[in-house]
């Protein structure tokens, strides 16, 4: 199995889901679809060339188990950030925020005389600093 390939696919799939997400909030799809490209590109290339640098196989087996972990990292990792960088394309938020503002707020008291009383110690006597 090779991994050279991998980083570009994972940047055609990222691209097209964070250019999917962007259409659909009625965003530049556009511009998305790009900054989605760079981002799976790099994340995975990073993600699997340190996998490929830190193990060191002694089997094919072992090397193709090592591969798809890594790959399964990389892929992990792009869900995840990219579902955060793309928080702002999802349609959640909107409503909550409905189910937020349709709630009455809850009316503040205002302070009542017993509050206001002073103590002595508050007190400040002329000829005192």
């Amino acid at each position: 199995m090779e991994t050279e390939r991998l980083p570009w696919l994972f940047a055609i799939l990222t691209a097209g889901w964070f250019g999917w997400m962007a259409h659909r909030a009625g965003r530049s799809w556009a511009l998305w679809a790009v900054g989605g490209a760079i981002f799976g590109l790099v994340a995975s290339t990073i993600v699997i060339g340190l996998g490929n640098a830190v193990s060191l196989p002694y089997s094919e087996h072992e090397r193709t188990v090592h591969r798809l972990k890594w790959t399964a990292a990389a892929a992990a990792l792009i869900v995840v950030v990219g579902w955060m960088l793309t928080s702002s394309l999802h349609r959640m938020h909107v409503s909550i925020w409905r189910r937020i503002k349709s709630q009455p707020a809850a009316t503040p008291t205002a302070p009542t005389s017993e509050s206001k009383t002073t103590t002595p110690a508050q007190t400040k006597t002329p000829g005192r600093v």
